[in-house]
């Protein structure tokens, strides 16, 4: 578990420190304010601004009133565009109260927004003479978020009753969020997105993410592009033909003849042609990228005994994917086995989030799929274990109230911008809408650009199934043909081999099934004992602090779920210890011990010992008592071994 303190992350730079414009030239000075590791400034001619905003100041004794919003726009407002509701800071004589801006989220930060003249608002002659200027001079305003509004709100529109418990969502830059709870204080910024939960689960911190929103309700924070600043490094600046070229796996949206869209598997180079006709993709970048950012996130989860089970997914709990999206995209109503942590790295998505009635499903449920076949393995697989409805959500309105006599209304939207981060839990219904490129002209907004963190450890039942494969096969009825010549000769044949199992299982513990190698963070594979034990005698010492001290009367049962297998190779002996069986054959935990030859009669005597018997360190046969204890220590730390619960014999 990391125990870095939030105070000690990196933050997001404000905009005017990195290169942002003055807005205007002249005897005007910077008024620098600095808190923390932030420094936000305002450009403006104080003489000139106390001239200006002295008709819009308040009266004396007169509290100001909350800026209103305009009830009819003369356009369609976007993501970006805000109103200018305040100018006694600003001291820029080109803006008025009531103007239109927009906003550049990705070049800007939670203390400074960068800021351009919304160009969608005016008329067609200015709005060309702007666009010229654009491509000549860069005219940009740095604002503090204090004096704009967005005009559509990023936080979240509920309907249904009790939404408040479906979102926890907050606005770092403005304010508010889709659950009343607005009174977060953000003097000191968002923090940098960094590999592990603490930054994903800011405001509210790893600890209380994971008692009140892991698995409970979706998590939602807006943000700006600077918190994007290391991801950067990882994803190629976000561009999306180099990420390509790195990619380990990609797949290509594409409609088919009837509409309907399909999944196909590319190379970086057809997918990147595609991308350019105007399809979508998703792709994995590289295992090394994969792992870097999944493990960190996994192992403060909690997830770091499943993520370590194997159990024919990734070794570091689940996988990492990019979408990009060129031209707007919808994703139908979908949910999925797994987790996700969304962080939009550049453009807007708009999102539609409900619970499915659903706790932890085995597998993935798109209703508008084409592939029917993979679609009813889900459908049969899901009713195995749940009469939940499978129907996805349809928000109730004119045309379709009529029809649909279930109402799903119960859902939460929100809009995703540069920096932003959502939680879904497992099992929730999401649909997502990618925004029409043209956004603004004047901010770059043709891609959306978004990664997906897909949390998908190991579960209880993974590991049950796996380790009771191994205890049925030690027994040769088990593994006998079925050869019967009537249905009641079957049915008596097997409740006698239920019968014998139903002891079985009646005899194991949860030590049966958890080695404590298991929940090392970094697993030893291979295991050298010899001289002076090598890393064995750590294993032992671990098992010790675990256990208690291995003594030369301490008495050990074979585990009936693990195995052995001895090799020679030359002078030294290859010992693989190993538990479980999977769907692909292998096993979920598995590490191999190098020791010298001499010790082979030892481990034989392990690979024989029966079920119910005991061993101690005078039967190993070990003349070096040091180096048998390790053994010993060794064994029963990766599982294979258990203490035994008879007496232990007498000296």
């Amino acid at each position: 578990m990391s125990k870095r303190r939030m105070d000690k992350f990196p933050v997001e730079a404000d905009a005017s420190s990195t290169g942002a414009k003055r807005s205007r030239k002249g005897d005007s000075k910077d008024l620098l304010s600095t808190k923390g590791a932030f420094t936000f400034a305002f450009n403006f001619d104080t003489a000139a601004a106390e001239v200006e905003d002295s008709a819009l100041a308040p009266k004396p004794n007169t509290p100001p009133s909350p800026p209103q919003l305009p009830q009819d726009l003369p356009f369609s407002p976007t993501p970006v565009c805000c109103i200018v509701t305040s100018k006694s800071s600003l001291g820029l004589r080109d803006l008025a109260l009531g103007d239109f801006v927009d906003i550049d989220y990705s070049r800007s930060s939670t203390l400074s927004l960068s800021a351009i003249r919304c160009v969608h608002c005016l008329s067609g002659d200015e709005s060309k003479r702007v666009l010229e200027s654009l491509k000549t001079k860069s005219r940009r305003y740095t604002l503090h978020p204090s004096f704009v509004r967005p005009l559509l709100p990023f936080t979240g529109d509920s309907k249904g009753k009790e939404i408040e418990s479906l979102v926890w969502e907050y606005d770092s830059v403005f304010g508010g969020g889709g659950d009343g709870k607005s009174g977060v204080s953000n003097l000191m910024g968002t923090p940098i997105f960094e590999p592990g939960l603490d930054s994903y689960s800011w405001p509210l911190g790893s600890e209380r993410f994971r008692r009140e929103v892991f698995d409970k309700k979706a998590f939602v924070v807006h943000g700006c592009g600077t918190r994007l600043n290391v991801l950067k490094q990882d994803f190629n600046h976000f561009d999306v033909k180099s990420m390509l070229d790195e990619a380990s796996k990609v797949v290509v949206w594409m409609k088919d003849r009837r509409g309907k869209m399909q999944y196909i598997q590319a190379t970086p180079e057809v997918g990147w042609s595609c991308f350019n006709s105007g399809h979508s993709l998703y792709f994995n970048p590289s295992i090394k990228v994969q792992e870097k950012w999944m493990r960190a996130i996994c192992m403060e989860l909690g997830l770091n005994f499943g993520m370590l089970l194997d159990t024919g997914g990734s070794t570091f709990g689940g996988d990492l994917e990019v979408f990009a999206v060129q031209g707007p995209h919808v994703t139908p109503w979908h949910f999925d086995a797994q987790h996700n942590f969304t962080i939009q790295l550049s453009g807007f998505k708009s999102w539609k989030v409900a619970r499915s009635g659903i706790a932890n499903p085995m597998t993935n449920l798109h209703p508008s799929s084409t592939n029917m076949g993979a679609l009813m393995e889900n459908i049969k697989l899901h009713r195995t274990y749940t009469s939940s409805s499978l129907d996805p959500p349809v928000y109730t309105n004119l045309e379709n109230s009529a029809k649909n006599a279930k109402d799903f209304s119960q859902f939460h939207s929100f809009v995703l911008r540069p920096g932003s981060v959502a939680y879904v839990p497992a099992g929730w219904w999401h649909t997502v809408q990618s925004f029409d490129p043209n956004v603004s002209p004047s901010v770059d907004s043709s891609i959306s650009v978004s990664i997906n963190m897909s949390v998908d450890a190991g579960r209880w039942a993974d590991l049950l199934m796996s380790r009771l494969k191994g205890l049925v096969a030690r027994d040769a009825r088990w593994r006998q043909r079925i050869q019967v010549s009537s249905l009641p000769s079957a049915q008596t044949h097997l409740g006698l081999l239920l019968s014998s199992l139903k002891s079985s299982l009646e005899a194991l513990t949860p030590s049966h099934f958890l080695p404590p190698a298991m929940l090392l963070e970094h697993r030893t594979r291979v295991i050298h004992l010899g001289g002076s034990h090598g890393n064995a005698r750590h294993q032992r010492e671990l098992y010790e602090q675990e256990v208690g001290e291995i003594r030369d009367t301490s008495k050990f049962e074979r585990n009936p779920l693990g195995s052995i297998a001895v090799i020679s190779r030359g002078e030294k002996v290859e010992v693989i210890v190993s538990h479980g069986n999977t769907r692909g054959g292998t096993a979920d935990f598995e590490v191999t011990i190098v020791a010298p030859k001499i010790l082979r009669p030892s481990f034989d005597s392990v690979v024989h010992l029966k079920t119910g018997t005991c061993l101690n360190l005078l039967e190993l046969g070990v003349e070096d008592r040091e180096l048998g204890k390790t053994l010993l220590g060794t064994l029963a730390f990766n599982g294979l071994l258990l203490p035994s619960a008879q007496a232990e014999v007498s000296n």
